[in-house]
C-alpha cells in the first residue's frame, strides 16, 4: 500500500489545537506507563523529516504495545491537543 504524506510534525506544531489529523510517522521510542489513576496509556515519540512530536494512546493501550513499537512507521488518526 502506497501512501502520499500530506501533514508534517512541523505543520502540527504551527496550527491551532484540535486539528483532526490522519497521517503516517515513524515511531522513534514508546513505552507504556500508568496515569495517575492507574489506567494504562502509550507513551510515544513520532518522527518525521521535519522533527519530532508527542502522542498518547489513552485507550486500549495494551493492544497496540506490541506494533507500536520503535522504527515501526504507523497511521496516526487522532486529534492534536498541547498536555500538561
Amino acid at each position: 500500500m502506497k501512501y502520499e504524506k500530506s501533514l508534517f510534525i512541523d505543520e502540527l506544531k504551527a496550527t491551532e489545537e484540535r486539528n483532526h489529523l490522519s497521517t503516517v510517522f515513524l515511531i522513534q521510542s514508546s513505552s507504556l506507563g500508568m496515569d495517575k489513576n492507574g489506567k494504562p496509556f502509550m507513551n510515544l515519540v513520532f518522527q518525521d523529516k521535519t522533527g519530532e512530536i508527542e502522542g498518547r494512546i489513552w485507550e486500549d493501550a495494551h493492544k497496540y504495545a506490541g506494533v507500536a513499537t520503535r522504527d515501526a512507521f504507523v497511521l496516526v488518526e487522532g486529534k492534536t491537543q498541547s498536555f500538561q
